[in-house]
């Protein structure tokens, strides 16, 4: 009798351990895109959605065109509150860079934008990105090896992005291989709703530069007029970088030049503060003097007669790095988990619809 309840007991608990490892493992969240319709799973934003052959059944094709059309999915926030893994397969032959997958303010490729709370998975360099942000600081991840692992050659590819709060990692996946791995310490959460595809900047890319770097040309010129109050000689053409560098060190040099040593009283209170305020804008950010000339400030400004200019072709060259473009792809099979799958069931994922590739 005891033998056959313990059986009994023993029975019990491995199919309840099997149910709950099948439910570990199960998807959270599926979408399979049958129908261009508006479901309880997703709302269409735009007006040009197409429906073609997928990866399995039917897909969603985005269409390119100036507005931006896109996907808000319901009810699904991705925030790293807990572990999570989204996937889904995309195919694409456009080399125009775009937003696949995003739950962040993601309408450009700015430092500003890649800044901002959350996370987007894109399309760049013919291969994909990706970027999360705290507000303040991000983490980025962008090449331009679409040979290596193209994304715009007409094929299905399957992306993953994997995210493990205890270990605060995030793993990318490109066909199932890990293709890299970044540890973000910092709260990246916001309450951005999940979008497949981009939204349209306010901006004319095509007639203006950005913001940014208009302000740091302020920034510069109110850095330089107040150098040239000190009574050491003005800031010359060459000096810029040495201004924005170590505005002491050229202080000092420019005294014994004018055998003046003697220290301005309001020199470290006003020029040192000025120097700081500079390391808020992306494009007046400095380090020490030879990685400063590799930066975009000693590429956007220079100095032409006390006052600073704008170099316009790189000024209109990196406003275009920044561009992103409509969505113009297909998307299958989209799934969400609240676990983290491990690199061999990604790959099993991949497995299931293309040929591994063991070279």
């Amino acid at each position: 009798m005891k033998k056959g309840v313990f059986t009994i007991i023993l029975f019990n608990l491995l199919i309840t351990s099997s149910l709950a490892q099948t439910s570990n493992n199960s998807v959270y969240h599926q979408i399979s895109f049958e129908t261009i319709n508006n479901t309880e799973n997703y709302t269409l934003k735009g007006t040009s959605f197409t429906l073609e052959d997928g990866i399995e059944g039917k897909s969603l094709k985005l269409n390119s065109d100036e507005n931006f059309n896109y996907i808000e999915v319901i009810d699904i926030n991705l925030d790293g509150s807990q572990d999570f893994t989204i996937q889904f397969w995309v195919k694409t032959t456009s080399d125009k860079p775009m937003v696949f997958v995003s739950q962040k303010q993601f309408k450009d490729k700015s430092i500003g934008s890649q800044k901002n709370e959350g996370w987007a998975l894109y399309s760049s360099g013919g291969t994909f990105g990706w970027s999360v942000g705290s507000g303040s600081r991000r983490l980025n991840y962008e090449r331009d090896n679409g040979q290596i692992m193209p994304i715009n050659d007409g094929e299905w590819h399957l992306l993953s992005l994997t995210y493990n709060k205890a270990l605060k990692e995030f793993r990318l996946y490109y066909d199932g291989n890990n293709a890299a791995i970044y540890k973000a310490k910092f709260d990246f959460s916001n309450d951005d709703k999940l979008l497949i595809g981009g939204q349209k900047k306010d901006f004319n890319f095509d007639n203006d530069i950005l913001p940014n770097i208009k302000l740091g040309a302020k920034q510069l010129q109110n850095y330089v007029n107040e150098f040239n109050k000190l009574n050491v000689g003005q800031v010359a053409v060459d000096e810029l970088i040495s201004l924005i560098v170590d505005p002491q060190e050229l202080y000092q040099r420019k005294s014994i030049s004018k055998k003046t040593n003697t220290l301005n009283t309001n020199f470290l209170e006003t020029i040192l503060k000025i120097k700081d305020s500079l390391q808020s804008n992306p494009y007046t950010v400095s380090q020490i003097h030879e990685l400063t000339l590799l930066k975009p400030i000693n590429q956007l400004y220079y100095l032409e007669n006390g006052m600073v200019k704008i170099n316009t072709f790189y000024a209109k060259k990196h406003t275009e790095e920044t561009r992103l473009f409509p969505s113009d792809f297909s998307i299958d099979n989209l799934k969400i988990y609240n676990k983290t799958l491990e690199s061999k069931q990604v790959l099993d994922e991949f497995a299931k619809h293309k040929k591994i590739n063991s070279t």
